[in-house]
């Protein structure tokens, strides 16, 4: 589609993205690299979002499907 990244926001949870080899890939097609603040949600409110509605459908198709409690 020919988007360029110009942003990219992570937060600092998992260290992830918080790496020297990724950082180098942002900087050398010239995306700049911002972490949200700790227990800062609102600040990547889209995301947050997104995953809390994967993870509720997720949830109801185990329970839909009668799986064992472990699941």
């Amino acid at each position: 589609m020919g988007y360029e990244i110009k942003r990219f926001w992570y937060n600092n949870g998992g260290g992830e993205y918080d790496n020297k080899t990724f950082r180098h890939v942002l900087v050398a097609r010239g995306t700049t690299y911002e972490p949200c603040h700790p227990y800062a949600h609102h600040e990547s409110g889209v995301a947050e979002s997104m995953i809390r509605t994967i993870t509720e459908k997720a949830q109801a198709i185990i329970i839909d499907s009668q799986a064992p409690v472990q699941f």
